[in-house]
């Protein structure tokens, strides 16, 4: 996650690191007449400085002779999501820097990712394994293996993953 330890208070461009000039500023740019859509900031103060990640929009608001004399911004807080993407992108690099080989099944068994050792370590490829059942690369699975054990497991019990 980014270290913002020390940052001032201030507005800052998504990177969380470069802070706004005072005529950059969403606003003020509205006021001088362009629309902003979707721009992402992080916000800090004395009470919050880790950051409030915003979602913002604004929109210059004219008169009958086309002079900007307001506008209009909205606000979302995205701090939630943002978190949660970057904790996606923790994982997504864990998962495809590991050595070790990883494959992802759905409680039935169906393939949804594997990881670039687990191809290197098969010789499969994507479109022959991916949304397909996974099916092990040794030909004796009898009752009482592991895998076998695992799948008995899973389908009684559940695999133990709440969905969210």
């Amino acid at each position: 996650m980014l270290d913002v330890a020390g940052a001032p208070p201030g507005t800052y461009h998504s990177d969380g690191r470069r802070q706004f000039r005072e005529n950059e500023l969403p606003l003020q740019r509205a006021l001088r007449g362009e629309t902003i859509s979707d721009l992402d900031i992080v916000v800090r103060n004395r009470f919050r400085p880790e950051g409030v990640w915003l979602r913002i929009r604004a929109n210059p608001v004219t008169d009958a002779s086309g002079q900007v004399k307001f506008a209009v911004c909205a606000f979302t807080d995205i701090s939630a999501a943002h978190v949660s993407e970057q904790r996606d992108n923790i994982f997504r690099q864990v998962f495809a820097q590991t050595q070790e080989a990883i494959i992802i099944t759905d409680a039935t068994f169906i393939v949804q990712f594997a990881n670039q050792a687990y191809w290197d370590l098969t010789g499969e490829l994507p479109d022959k394994t991916l949304d397909r059942p996974f099916s092990p690369q040794e030909a004796d699975y009898n009752e009482g293996s592991s895998w076998v054990e695992m799948q008995n497991i899973c389908r009684t019990e559940g695999a133990g993953l709440e969905s969210s």
